[in-house]
């Protein structure tokens, strides 16, 4: 559910941990929450934030005199969460420091989100905190341990069991199962509640505790807790996995404490495993797919030049493929780009990791500016199916994404973007993703590349002189893959592309009409002979070029040629070339043909070079226009 967006200088939510390691958690509401700027070099270390392990460990009760001490502290911020668990607080003077975060509680959720009073407010310390800063303001996650959190539900009698449904062969999760929890008892077992699984195979039943003290006219149960065990049925009804009530007996389900966590498998015999797709980095761009190896070059030849018409790659080309969010044992994935300037043939060995020394998005300014804000994909929902609506949400990458080391995670950038629309990130799991395939844009002018061909080097009909001619630039690229929480390489990390051909700098053109030059007046009537048109076009990689000329009552309507005493006959027009010798066309003299007649006339040049973004061609990139009035 959406929060009002409104103004923060620090945004986000409090989360009483159930079970880290599947992602469940209580959203707090009516919670008073403080930061105090902190006298601490770094945060306190927190494994929460990567699905794994408990809140930071230093979590304890503060004291009155705690409270009071920094109640009164200059630059405090103060707030209250609402009922989804969402804060927000001000301070303008704020600019990133480490803060230190407390909480003062006196309410529990429970089932339906029924606020439940504590006897008496407690107040928590819950740790050093870094806020990551947003495009606008910066957000935290705020975590009470499993082993607090689970006391004060205890407190107010609200229990949770909550657990994974997966295929006992493959490991894939299974979503919408709907899972059965009771307690044994000795008359009677108890009905505990049940719940439908997400996508991922999440489940969470939230009961009270007199849903495990029925059955007996003595409540046998009244100070331990229930022996839980499960039925699973899929959306038709059948049943999936039936366990006996003596499973609520066995060592792990018995006399089960406030939250409880659970593995459930169901054998699915004939299941493939839809977990664990290998990262893979296929493409540059949706026109150019990157080379297999040095035998099978695909779309990239020896050299560096894309496709058969031999295009340099522009602009902020984007690399394709698919990285999925986690691996098949649930673990976050994060992936990365790396640049070299030490280039080799795509038909040669692979160049060595050592010679990627840049970091798409991390490291020196130049470096950072080598990422572009990438979107990444959507995420979908049936929001309600009578009427039939549905939701659709764009996620897009930002640099502030990316961690020191320029990895990219999918799962983290998601739950930025859900924090700062003021979105519960405990929702993602009801969409489904929809990847683009842009996994990320690299934006090649950050790369060392030359500026454009000065303007002053020549004039129309003179050719560009060798020394200011630009040269082929080029850059390599790595794709690199991981585990998010082991940090191990995974399939299809390592990718690399030995060569590809760059260029920013757009076609030099100059055009004149030779007899305004010679003349000294570009505005004088031509008068008797037949004018002449004056050109220069030159670019690295040219691939087209035309003049067009054509009288005010377009009677007169011809494109150019330009013949040649030697062979070939002609260089004008110029059409899909991809000879790299043939970079500079110039004459000074060209005839215009056939009669012309008394009237005004208009001189376009164009020309194309073979720059290419990836998705498509770099439309005119090189256009002069001249005019002049004939008389016979």
């Amino acid at each position: 559910m959406s929060q009002n967006i409104q103004p923060c200088t620090v945004r986000g939510y409090l989360y009483g941990i159930i079970c880290a390691e599947f992602g469940v958690y209580d959203l707090i509401p009516n919670a008073e929450i403080f930061f105090v700027r902190s006298s601490q070099k770094t945060p306190t270390a927190n494994q929460t934030d990567s699905l794994r392990g408990d809140a930071k460990t230093v979590v304890r009760t503060a004291s009155d005199e705690e409270l009071k001490r920094f109640s009164a502290a200059e630059g405090i911020m103060a707030g209250k969460t609402d009922e989804h668990g969402f804060f927000c607080v001000n301070d303008r003077s704020y600019q990133g420091q480490l803060l230190d975060a407390y909480v003062c509680l006196r309410s529990v959720p429970g089932p339906n989100q029924k606020s439940l009073p504590l006897e008496k407010p407690i107040c928590l310390f819950l740790g050093t905190y870094a806020p990551a800063q947003a495009r606008i303001g910066w957000h935290v996650k705020l975590y009470i341990p499993q082993s607090i959190w689970c006391r004060l539900k205890r407190l107010v009698d609200v229990w949770t069991v909550a657990g994974r449904v997966t295929d006992c062969e493959s490991g894939a999760a299974l979503g919408d199962v709907t899972v059965i929890a009771r307690d044994v008892d000795i008359v009677q077992s108890d009905f505990l509640g049940q719940d439908v699984t997400n996508s991922l195979g999440i489940f969470r039943i939230d009961y009270l505790g007199d849903a495990f003290r029925q059955g007996t006219i003595v409540d046998v149960e009244l100070f331990g807790g229930p022996d839980i065990y499960f039925e699973v049925k899929d959306s038709g009804g059948t049943t999936l996995l039936a366990e006996p009530p003596s499973a609520g007996r066995q060592i792990g389900r018995c006399d089960s404490g406030p939250c409880k966590c659970v593995r459930l498998c169901v054998d699915l015999k004939g299941k493939e495993d839809g977990d664990g797709l290998p990262s893979a980095w296929i493409r540059v761009g949706t026109a150019f797919k990157i080379p297999d190896s040095p035998l099978a070059l695909n779309d990239f030849d020896a050299n560096g030049y894309a496709g058969a018409a031999k295009f340099v790659l522009t602009e902020t080309p984007a690399m394709r493929g698919g990285v999925p969010r986690k691996t098949a044992g649930g673990d976050p994935i994060e992936y990365r780009f790396l640049v070299g300037n030490t280039t080799a043939p795509n038909n040669a060995a692979p160049l060595a990791p050592a010679v990627f020394t840049r970091i798409v998005g991390a490291g020196p300014v130049a470096d950072q500016n080598l990422f572009v804000t990438t979107q990444l994909g959507e995420l979908w929902r049936v929001v309600s199916y009578s009427p039939f609506e549905t939701e659709l949400i764009t996620i897009t990458a930002v640099i502030t994404d990316l961690s020191a080391g320029g990895w990219l995670d999918v799962n983290k950038v998601i739950e930025n973007r859900f924090i700062e629309m003021g979105r519960n990130p405990l929702d993602i799991p009801l969409f489904s993703w929809i990847p683009n395939g842009d996994m990320m844009l690299v934006n090649t002018h950050a790369l060392p590349t030359v500026a454009d061909v000065p303007s002053a080097v020549a004039a129309a009909g003179q050719q560009v002189p060798p020394a200011a001619r630009l040269p082929i630039e080029k850059m390599s690229l790595r794709f690199e893959t991981r585990n998010a929480t082991t940090l191990a390489a995974l399939p299809g990390s390592g990718k690399v592309l030995n060569s590809m051909i760059v260029s920013n700098n757009p076609v030099f053109v100059k055009l004149a009409i030779k007899e305004h030059v010679d003349s000294g007046d570009v505005c004088g009537i031509i008068k008797g002979a037949q004018p002449h048109v004056s050109y220069t076009i030159y670019h690295a990689h040219l691939q087209s070029a035309n003049i067009h000329v054509r009288s005010n009552n377009f009677s007169y309507d011809h494109n150019l040629n330009d013949p040649e005493p030697v062979v070939p006959p002609q260089r004008l027009p110029l059409s899909g070339n991809t000879n790299p010798a043939v970079v500079n066309l110039n004459r000074i003299d060209l005839n215009l043909p056939g009669t012309l007649h008394k009237c005004s006339y208009l001189v376009t040049l164009t020309a194309h070079s073979r720059r290419h973004t990836g998705g498509s061609q770099v439309s005119l990139d090189g256009l002069a226009q001249t005019t002049f009035y004939y008389e016979p």
